[in-house]
């Protein structure tokens, strides 16, 4: 559907785009025409006006000759001086007369006023020819006039030859007036340049565009001649320029853009709107052709694809007369034949997966419910095995104490079996027997002299037999509450019931320290408690702690086991375990110690359940210890620089204030 939709605009696009292309083309060629037209009128334009200005500037011209002829004939250069005043100069310009003889020699100062520069004086030398005559100077400004006399009394003006001097005479008061004179609309502007580049006039004063500099910059390169030249249509002004042989400089004409083109560039708005309201118009009635038949087809079989979308495969497209149109249709019914086939094939293959799929997940149901109870009984079975060996533990422990317990008193019986006290006794009582008459004399005889040292030495003896008595007895005494504080230790820790309470986690520690002691001691291990004082008291399963703790140093025992089987020299079995605060609100508490360690693989695996290194493990402890102190939020790690070089265990529990502190 969304293929179709996007035909369907693309078909529109197009159709407008090809029916816009030739109407664009012929307004394109319509606009070229037309501006062929107005650059043509334009050019009339500005060829009447440069005509116009060359026509005052050639007027003024003869003008300037004839009074220059005028001065040449004059009696003396007195009346020059007064003349040259009248005619051509403003007396505020003027400046002097001078008068050069025919090898460029001052003769007199006809009227006073700065000498000209020594370049330009040189260039006026060069002028001078002896054959002539004298040569007379008028300076107006900064511009020096030569005017030479000749023999016929004829005056011969050479502006080339003197950087155009005569030129600048066109900014006077009488040749403004003459160009203001055919330029009443003041509509057109006229610049003069001589071929130096120099400035010459302004008519009227104003300052001219940026291009229309450039265009004088243009003409100071052309040669000699006449010509028009169009320089470019801006938004207000068209200029162009004609070069004059005579007096040798550009005149440039800047012209208003309504005087240029004439009465047509009035009318082009007009025709640009007429063009493109023609497109538009074709434009339109493409597209209403294009919506009645085309687009119409198109939008019912829009529909039908969405009927088959929804599934429905049983609607046709109907007949249409366009080619294109009824090959579209064809395809389309082709397809849907296809894909109503192929979706009957698709249900079919979806009903037989379906029941396989039901099948296959009674079978998975079943084995997930069979490896759920074999989990639970592998569970059960490694609690229990850890209850018999948490109990053989103690009963080990308990006969560790009772031991030395049975061989007292085994060595008392023994005492007092082989004791002769009551038999030297008897003797005595029968030896005074014999002598209750005469005991006297017996005293007094040798034997008798010696009754009161026996009697005295085995007085001696009976203490001192009672003293050990006593002091085994004692003994005795110790192993027997020995033997209470373990079955005190068990009682306290023997249930199964999660108990949540406020614990000391350092006195925990110590119980399960007392509790392993004995395997301590039989193997000679260094047990190093660092634990941090005035640790804070936290509510948790004490019972559940001190099987983690016990599970750890029986790990650490059976680790240094292994290296006991092969001992090393001065090896000692060492376990260091610890408690700190870590941060504000978690417990770090850690067991470690120098037995075999682990490889990187069993580091990985470790707290995975039935995960075991050891012939005999059950591959719950960890696990156990692990799922206890993630289910409180804590974290735990079991790290080793690898084998034989011993391991760590770490893990945190968040630190939870009783009740009595959080109020």
């Amino acid at each position: 559907m969304k293929f179709v939709r996007s035909l369907q605009n693309e078909i529109v696009i197009s159709f407008i785009l090809l029916s816009m292309f030739p109407s664009l083309i012929g307004g394109a060629v319509t606009l070229i025409y037309f501006q062929n037209m107005m650059e043509k009128e334009a050019q009339q334009n500005l060829e009447h006006v440069v005509e116009l200005w060359a026509l005052a500037s050639d007027q003024w011209y003869q003008n300037a000759a004839k009074d220059i002829r005028q001065l040449a004939d004059t009696p003396n250069l007195w009346q020059a001086e007064a003349f040259a005043q009248r005619s051509l100069f403003e007396p505020d310009h003027y400046a002097g007369i001078w008068q050069l003889n025919s090898e460029g020699q001052l003769l007199q100062t006809i009227k006073s006023g700065e000498l000209p520069e020594e370049t330009e004086w040189e260039t006026l030398k060069e002028f001078n020819q002896a054959e002539l005559g004298p040569l007379q100077l008028l300076k107006s400004g900064t511009i020096t006039l030569p005017i030479r006399v000749d023999v016929a009394n004829e005056a011969l003006v050479s502006p080339g030859q003197t950087n155009s001097k005569l030129l600048a005479l066109l900014s006077s008061q009488s040749i403004t007036e003459l160009f203001t004179s055919r330029n009443q609309d003041g509509q057109s502007r006229g610049f003069l340049a001589d071929s130096a580049g120099n400035s010459l006039s302004f008519l009227p004063d104003r300052s001219l565009s940026e291009e229309t500099w450039q265009l004088i910059e243009n003409c100071r390169d052309q040669i000699a001649g006449s010509g028009v030249s169009v320089n470019d249509f801006g938004d207000d002004v068209v200029t162009a320029y004609r070069w004059l042989g005579y007096p040798n400089a550009c005149l440039v004409i800047e012209v208003d853009r309504e005087i240029a083109i004439g009465k047509l560039g009035v009318r082009l708005p007009l025709l640009v709107t007429l063009i493109f309201g023609i497109i538009i118009g074709i434009s339109l009635l493409g597209v209403r052709f294009l919506s009645r038949h085309l687009m119409q087809p198109i939008n019912e079989l829009v529909g039908i694809v969405n009927k088959v979308a929804d599934g429905d495969f049983t609607t046709r497209p109907k007949e249409s007369q366009l080619v294109e149109i009824k090959k579209l249709h064809r395809a389309f019914t082709d397809m849907a034949n296809s894909l109503e086939t192929y979706n009957r094939y698709l249900e079919e293959r979806v009903s037989q997966r379906t029941l396989e799929l039901n099948e296959k997940n009674l079978q998975l149901r079943e084995t997930m419910r069979l490896l759920d109870e074999e989990k639970k009984k592998q569970v059960q079975q490694a609690y229990n095995a850890g209850i018999v060996e948490h109990a053989i533990s103690v009963l080990h422990n308990i006969g560790n104490a009772i031991t030395p317990l049975a061989v007292r008193l085994q060595k008392l019986h023994q005492n007092k079996a082989e004791s002769q006290f009551s038999s030297y006794l008897q003797q005595l009582c029968s030896l005074l027997e014999q002598h209750q008459g005469d005991l006297g004399d017996f005293f007094s005889s040798p034997r008798g002299q010696q009754f009161l040292p026996f009697l005295k030495q085995l007085t001696q003896t009976s203490d001192q037999q009672k003293v050990d008595e006593l002091k085994s007895m004692d003994v005795m005494a110790h192993q027997l509450d020995h033997i209470t504080e373990i079955i005190a230790l068990q009682q306290k820790y023997a249930t199964q019931q999660s108990q949540t309470e406020e614990i000391q986690i350092a006195q925990v520690i110590d119980d399960a320290m007392e509790m392993m002691k004995p395997a301590f001691d039989k193997r000679n291990i260094m047990v190093i408690e660092e634990v941090q004082p005035e640790l804070p008291k936290i509510q948790n399963d004490p019972n559940k702690l001190v099987q983690i703790f016990m599970n750890l140093f029986k790990n650490s025992i059976e680790s240094i086991d292994q290296c006991l089987r092969a001992p090393k020299d001065g090896y000692q079995g060492r376990v260091r375990v610890g408690a700190t605060i870590l941060g504000s609100d978690q417990l770090q508490m850690y067991v470690e110690d120098n037995g075999q360690g682990a490889e990187p693989e069993s580091l990985k695996r470790a707290f995975e359940f039935g995960y075991s290194t050891k012939k005999r493990g059950s591959g719950f402890g960890l696990h156990d210890c692990a799922n206890f102190i993630r289910f409180h939020k804590g974290i735990v790690e079991l790290t080793s620089e690898g084998v034989g070089k011993g391991a760590k265990i770490i893990f945190t529990l968040p630190i939870t204030k009783s009740k009595n502190e959080t109020e």
